[in-house]
């Protein structure tokens, strides 16, 4: 591990923004029954937004109109607020997120929810609530923050400004993104975040980077970071996905599996943390789940960006659905390095051999173009470093993977089914 860089002489307040959830107010043919359901709606929402740690939650009922923030709370703060009218047996929704330091609305959006239908449709109406609050706050804040120097930021804007670089998956600013959570730990050492995405990011590094090996060593060293996310914030998601994948690296499938569980119950409403545990349910050969979850994540987010779509060409390749794998594939390009690995993969196990042999070298060539590996960037590495880069729990599902690749012209020789490489 890399020694922490000096700390900053100061930081400036690194506190999380508030979410303060306003009564939500309802108008028109208003019953009885309408009422209730717009207040568990409420309710569900803030139990919904409480699970992340990109803000803090704070109940708009109890705050009296125009108070301002306490003295000893510099947080920025948001307002969120809806309306509702009962009409014809549904309710006309408008939800909106405002600034309340500029007065500006940074989201709205509308929904129409029938009372038949409505216990089905609030947890979806929930995840997209959530999801474009996750994107909306936190984008503002990287916004307001961009100008400040690293070391003059607060501790948690140093922490989002990490998690938006391992989200971006370039691989050039792993090493910046490493410096970023180092900093936060050394100067708030019980800040949970900053060692769950520090984790995060050990459990990456190797796939991020064409060519970086996994090794035994270096996985311990992410698993005792993991850990210790988990013991400083056990209700922490982001930190139960961590330890979940650095005990799968670390070929401890069993434990890993309650981990990604906790992760799955603790936040089931964030399309990342369903991607995650679908990503993991595939590796792990839990195709029936990890194919429902994979759908769901992509349900709940509006635009999902190539990098995430790699993701799902994974799940759906693990799974044996070859034609969505190569869909997915497709669609993600070459985000990362990889991709072209499940594009091959899949074409050879639909029996288009010379379409699978083009895809193979196109990707070599790809992950060869950008090699960060110490050894020479030929094919038998590349496809080497492709094959021991997730922790797939069957042999027979690695085998599957190995004859794909093997069938579309990859030298294959050197991987062996459980091999740590460092």
């Amino acid at each position: 591990a890399r020694a922490a860089p000096a700390a900053p002489a100061a930081a400036a307040p690194d506190r999380p923004p508030v979410l303060l959830i306003e009564p939500f107010l309802l108008a028109g043919e208003g019953s009885g029954d309408a009422k209730v359901m717009l207040d568990g709606f409420r309710h569900a929402l803030i139990a919904s937004l409480v699970r992340f740690r990109e803000w803090r939650v704070a109940d708009g009922a109890r705050q009296p109109a125009g108070a301002s923030a306490p003295p000893q709370d510099e947080s920025e703060r948001f307002s969120v607020r809806a309306d509702a009218q009962s009409m014809g047996g549904a309710l006309n929704l408008v939800l909106t997120i405002q600034d309340d330091s500029t007065g500006f609305f940074l989201w709205s959006d509308q929904a129409r929810l029938s009372f038949d239908t409505w216990a089905e449709t609030q947890a979806r109406l929930i995840r997209q609530v959530t999801i474009a609050l996750n994107i909306s706050v936190s984008a503002d804040r990287l916004k307001r923050t961009a100008h400040a120097g690293v070391l003059s930021a607060s501790l948690y804007d140093r922490w989002l400004r990490g998690q938006r670089m391992i989200l971006d998956y370039d691989p050039n600013a792993w090493e910046e993104a490493g410096d970023l959570f180092r900093h936060v730990i050394e100067e708030a050492p019980d800040f949970a975040p900053a060692y769950s995405s520090l984790a995060q990011l050990g459990n990456t590094a190797h796939i991020a980077r064409p060519g970086v090996m996994r090794s035994s060593r270096y996985h311990v060293e992410t698993l005792e970071t993991a850990q210790q996310a988990v013991k400083l914030d056990p209700l922490d998601s982001r930190a139960q996905l961590a330890l979940g994948w650095s005990l799968a690296f670390s070929g401890r499938w069993e434990q890993a599996e309650l981990n990604f569980e906790l992760a799955l119950q603790l936040n089931s409403h964030d399309p990342w943390t369903m991607t995650s545990v679908g990503q993991a349910w595939a590796f792990a050969g839990r195709f029936e789940e990890a194919t429902r979850l994979g759908a769901a994540a992509l349900d709940a987010t509006p635009l999902p960006n190539q990098t995430r779509w790699g993701f799902h060409a994974g799940i759906r390749w693990m799974c044996e659905d070859y034609d969505g794998a190569l869909q997915a594939a497709r669609t993600a390009g070459d985000s990362h390095a990889n991709n072209g690995m499940w594009r091959a993969a899949s074409l050879a196990h639909l029996g288009r051999a010379d379409e699978a042999r083009e895809e193979a070298e196109a990707c070599l060539a790809t992950v060869s173009g950008r090699w960060m590996g110490p050894r020479t960037a030929d094919p038998r590495e590349a496809t080497r470093w492709m094959l021991h880069m997730f922790p797939i729990r069957r042999e027979a599902d690695w085998t599957r993977l190995r004859d794909g690749l093997a069938e579309a012209g990859m030298p294959v020789s050197a991987a062996a089914f459980g091999d740590l490489l460092e």
